[in-house]
This record gives C-alpha cells, structure tokens and sequence, in this order.
C-alpha cells in the first residue's frame, strides 16, 4: 500500500469527497428520523436507517485511516508523525 505523502491532499480530498456525494445522494429524509431513534438502539435493528449507518461507517474509516496512517507504524519518528497529520490537515482543508 502506498503511503499517504505519496498522493497531492487534493487528490485525497477528491477521492474522499466522491466516496461521500455517493453515500448522501442515496440518504432519504425518513431515514434522518429513523436514525435518531435506533442508531443507539438493541441489537437487531442494524436494518433501520442503512443509509445515515453508510454515512457513519465511512466517517469511521476515514478517521480510522488518519489514525492508522499517523500511528500505525511504531518506527515512525515524532516529526514524520507530524508531517503525516500536517498532510490531513490540508486534505480537510481541500
């Protein structure tokens, strides 16, 4: 797997951004509603409000990927761990 300094921050951004307009063009109205009343609920609900669950999933692995990127590996330096969140910061930013 590439590393993440490999790729321009609007590159990422770009691609972030394509995998969100998918997932929200497909968010429903009642499916809001729906969210606020079961996405803390028992389980066996998980079929309740898929698409606000698609939109929190992916969140989830977009910061999972920033954390893993930033402290995956134990041989990385302070100042590479900085420069690795420093690159995040200016893919939000795009």
């Amino acid at each position: 797997m590439a590393h993440v300094l490999a790729f321009p921050p609007s590159l990422l951004a770009e691609q972030l951004t394509q995998m969100d307009v998918e997932l929200f063009r497909r968010v429903v109205a009642f499916g809001c509603v729906q969210a606020f009343s079961t996405l803390r609920s028992e389980k066996g609900e998980e079929h309740l409000a898929p698409t606000i669950r698609a939109v929190i999933t992916q969140m989830h692995r977009v910061s999972n990927c920033v954390i893993t990127t930033c402290l995956g590996d134990q041989s990385t330096t302070a100042s590479d761990r900085a420069r690795i969140l420093e690159h995040w910061v200016e893919v939000a930013r795009e």
